[in-house]
């Protein structure tokens, strides 16, 4: 009875084979993520960027603070531009004024409330530049107004018919178009 028993025990190699072949399966997909941990982390060390001491960059930024921190008082600067030309126009909402300096920061005019005869601006928060042309964005009105050079108003858009809730920027594209 012994032999007969023997002889009907299932073989045993056939399991071990598949649980060797799972096993080496999931050795190689471990394998396979630690290799893509090591290149993640390489990659992140090589794609940082360069340190930049602060010793290369303070003396620009302390001298533009220092050269704008007086020019709006009680700090109510709402927005700024700069035309093609390089000129810089900051408005001043506490005041209700455009503040334009030229390319290198010097002052070159001081324009508002009144842009358009009779009609002072109400909340100005935005400005761009096209050309020698600004827009500037009165919230209070609300409108656009287009300014010349000289900060007259030459047109105005008004906002009332498109319902708009507080708009809070202004940008122009190349073409002109507000």
């Amino acid at each position: 009875m012994t032999s007969s028993v023997s002889e009907r025990r299932p073989e045993i190699a056939p399991v071990a084979r598949r649980s060797r072949g799972r096993i080496a399966t999931t050795a190689l997909l471990v394998l396979g993520g630690a290799f893509l941990i090591v290149v993640g982390i390489v990659q992140s060390i090589a794609d940082r960027p360069a340190q930049v001491a602060p010793s290369e960059t303070a003396p620009h930024s302390i001298q533009v603070r220092a050269r704008l921190s007086g020019i709006t008082p009680g700090g109510q600067t709402t927005g700024f531009g700069v035309a093609p030309d390089g000129s810089l126009a900051i408005v001043d909402r506490g005041r209700q004024h455009v503040i334009r300096f030229d390319a290198a920061g010097a002052p070159l005019a001081d324009w508002g409330p009144g842009f358009e005869s009779g009609t002072d601006a109400l909340d100005l928060n935005g400005i761009a530049a096209s050309g020698s042309d600004w827009y500037l964005l009165d919230r209070g009105g609300p409108r656009i107004l287009q300014l010349d050079a000289s900060g007259r108003a030459t047109h105005s858009i008004d906002l009332q018919p498109l319902a708009t809730y507080g708009p809070n920027g202004l940008a122009v594209d190349a073409r002109g178009d507000v």
